[in-house]
């Protein structure tokens, strides 16, 4: 009984911010861009290049929105750009930032 004991408090001590940022390289299909939460910067429910040009936009601004930081890292850069353009043509949820 203590082993399951330690194995219910670690899985609780572990940190939510352990998770790692998902990068370009695993976003393959259009599923995977439904994991993310703010792909669809604009929030028509598509991923567009109108999408792909704001985040584009942001980059070359040097402007950082939550709704542009797709990977939700903490910057707006080309990894975000990359994500989006990856998505390009895929339905999604709405992004909660807009």
């Amino acid at each position: 009984m203590v082993f399951s004991t330690a194995l219910f408090w670690g899985a609780l001590a572990t940190p939510s911010f352990a998770t790692v940022a998902p990068g370009p390289s695993d976003i393959t299909n259009c599923d995977d861009c439904q994991n993310l939460v703010n792909v669809d910067v604009d929030s028509d429910g598509r991923v567009t290049t109108a999408d792909l040009l704001i985040v584009y936009s942001n980059i070359r601004n040097n402007i950082y929105t939550a709704a542009s930081d797709v990977n939700s890292d903490g910057f707006v850069n080309m990894d975000d750009f990359t994500i989006v353009k990856r998505c390009l043509g895929c339905t999604v949820s709405a992004s909660p930032f807009n």
